[in-house]
């Protein structure tokens, strides 16, 4: 008796545990038929979906007494921890035109349904073969099993369907078989349109609740039934959001930060561009070379749902890429003093001499005539983007039609030249480009005066060619997507062109400076205001700042400073240094340092003065990096609790 009682019990909790594991498996079926023109051979297309771990067999009622064999079909989409989608094919052949219901039933729809959950499913077809009918309206077998329905507004879906006889199909929600499963929240009802147009109000729905709807599909003579599942999302509007304000040297790539919210893809534009992206990654990255300090934002973003709204931007400020690669400060010598350029003056059977500066310092300054000039290498010069500097003081202007040159750099056909010119009795200071698009130039306005000291600066970016005449700029042409070229044997030479002993300068001539990469407006006003001469370096060793993560910083927050060097001896220490509020490096602050870059630093307590004036450099021994970038100094924020 006991062994009979264990038995029954058992069978129990087995049968129990089923009737639990089937409670919540099925999610969508769907039956549609064609036959074989001219005969009443009819196959079924029965799709169903199923917990992603329980899968039942379809066994079709034909609705004339007899019914198919079971199957599970092929999957056809797995999607994990959610469902599975099968697809089954049957064919029956029938002894009259019908009409025949055929159906598919048994237990159970998912138990966490708000209509109808834990209820027996049924679905069906009707198979009507009068008027050489070829078959019943279909559901798309791409569409979704699960329709998504965004919580707090209308809802309006189309359903994709076809008919084999190219008939009109017309909708309802009146079920043909079974319960009428038609999702209400709040008094909206989900309804669907003649045409197909799925509509339901989820004003008041949770995000996350399930809703079972069945929709009628008939062409007047066959019926066909969808069976499927709303499920409430969040809203899927899409919001992005843009970030990454940070500093680069000219030519750099800087990376900004975008951060997408609602449903993906998402299809946003870049300010400044005509181009829609299209991604479905969030957060993502971009990588952009802005030729200048540019702000960005996102102008639009959209999905699915339509069109966004978009906050945040990113200020990318383009430093100047500075590296002092020649000095000639022309005191007594011809001796570069950053680099191995080293010149010799040549006399050519004219004259030249030492004699006294701007600055009013003998033997620092070089006067040359009647041919004499100054040739030195171009190690390192040979520069898409440059700052050529000079200080000049012409003993005499060039006759109508001539030219004399200060500075030439290059060769035969291809150079990049300072030339006084004169046409028609109007003299200019000139600075001319071999490009790949030709010569380009630009020139100065107002006189010039013989015996006056001029500081010029001819200066090449990625963006525009420019001349500056005592830190001023005299003019700039574009010069965007050009390359400065140069000839395959190229000399520097001062006094006369690079190509040829031709146009000689007559005049005094001092500190001459050839900088690799383009400066801005106020490098080229800070070295006009200068009356020092070139710093000393032992042999070539350069230091350039590249770039810095985050230049708006609290104290003891951690940023990233990145630098590219040349000659320095490997594995020895580099120091970041933080000069004061006003930009001066007499008592700097180290705020990191290593052997190799990137360098982590960070503004330590110390530094009590907010401010927007800072700047930062690297040090390696006795090698300054000749390119400081900004950074700004955030306010300490205080707090006092009283009561």
């Amino acid at each position: 008796m006991k062994k009979r009682i264990f038995t029954l019990v058992s069978f129990l909790m087995f049968f129990l545990s089923a009737l639990d594991s089937n409670a919540s498996h099925f999610r969508f079926g769907h039956i549609s038929w064609t036959r074989t023109p001219g005969t009443r051979d009819v196959t079924f297309t029965v799709t169903t979906a199923w917990r992603y771990d329980y899968t039942d067999p379809v066994t079709l009622t034909f609705g004339d007494g007899t019914s198919s064999a079971s199957s599970y079909g092929t999957e056809i989409l797995y999607v994990p921890n959610e469902y599975r989608v099968f697809q089954a094919q049957f064919t029956h052949t029938y002894s009259s035109d019908g009409p025949f219901t055929v159906s598919f039933g048994s237990c159970c729809r998912i138990s966490t349904l708000q209509n109808g959950a834990d209820d027996s499913y049924l679905f069906s077809t009707i198979v009507c073969l009068a008027n050489n009918n070829l078959g019943s309206p279909a559901y798309s077998p791409s569409s979704p099993v699960v329709i998504e329905m965004t919580a707090g507004t209308l809802n309006q879906i189309q359903l994709a369907t076809s008919e084999p006889d190219g008939s009109t199909i017309s909708y309802s929600t009146t079920a043909i078989l079974g319960a009428n499963y038609v999702p209400t929240i709040g008094g909206n009802v989900a309804s669907v349109s003649s045409t197909g147009l799925v509509s339901w109000n989820t004003t008041g729905a949770t995000v996350g609740h399930l809703y079972q709807m069945k929709v009628i599909m008939s062409d007047g003579c066959a019926k066909s039934e969808i069976d499927f599942i709303i499920k409430i999302v969040a809203p899927c509007t899409p919001t992005a959001t843009i970030s990454g304000s940070q500093i680069i040297i000219q030519g750099a790539n800087a990376t900004l930060n975008l951060t997408f919210t609602g449903s993906s893809p998402w299809t946003y534009r870049l300010s400044g561009t005509n181009t829609d992206v299209t991604t479905s990654v969030s957060p993502t990255t971009i990588t952009i070379t802005p030729p200048s300090t540019t702000t960005y934002t996102l102008t639009s973003v959209s999905n699915s749902c339509g069109a966004g709204t978009t906050s945040g931007n990113a200020e990318v400020t383009v430093a100047s890429p500075i590296d002092l690669i020649t000095c000639q400060p022309l005191d007594g010598n011809v001796t570069d003093q950053v680099g191995y350029n080293n010149g010799s003056v040549i006399t050519n059977g004219g004259s030249n001499s030492y004699v006294t500066n701007r600055n009013g310092t003998a033997n620092s300054a070089l006067s040359i005539s009647n041919g004499s000039y100054v040739e030195f290498p171009v190690a390192g010069l040979l520069n898409n983007t440059f700052t050529h500097s000079v200080w000049v003081s012409p003993a005499s202007l060039p006759a109508n039609g001539s030219y004399a040159y200060v500075l030439s750099v290059g060769g035969i056909g291809l150079s990049q030249d300072l030339y006084l010119e004169n046409q028609g009795g109007v003299v200019k200071w000139v600075f001319t480009s071999s490009t790949t698009n030709g010569y380009i130039d630009v020139k100065s306005q107002g006189a010039i005066t013989v015996g006056q000291w001029y500081h010029l600066a001819m200066v090449r970016t990625v963006n525009e060619l420019q001349l500056y005449v005592d830190g001023v700029l005299a003019q700039s042409v574009p010069a965007t997507g050009l390359s400065s070229l140069y000839a395959s044997s190229s000399v520097v030479r001062i006094g006369t062109k690079s190509s040829g002993l031709v146009y000689y300068f007559n005049g005094k001539v001092d500190d001459v400076r050839l900088y690799k990469g383009g400066m801005s407006s106020s490098d080229i006003t800070s070295l006009y205001n200068t009356t020092l001469n070139c710093p000393t370096i032992t042999g070539s060793q350069l230091i350039s700042l590249t770039n810095i993560t985050d230049n708006t910083l609290c104290r003891n927050q951690v940023a990233t400073v990145s630098f590219q060097q040349n000659g320095i001896t490997a594995g020895s220490t580099y120091s970041v240094q933080l000069s004061d509020a006003n930009g001066g490096f007499t008592n700097p602050t180290t705020i990191g340092s290593g052997t190799a870059s990137p360098i982590q630093v960070s503004i330590p307590n110390t530094i009590t003065i907010a401010g927007t004036g800072y700047l930062i450099r690297v040090v390696n021994g006795n090698t300054t990096s000749y390119s400081s970038l900004p950074v700004t100094v955030l306010p300490t924020v205080t707090g006092v609790i009283t009561g």
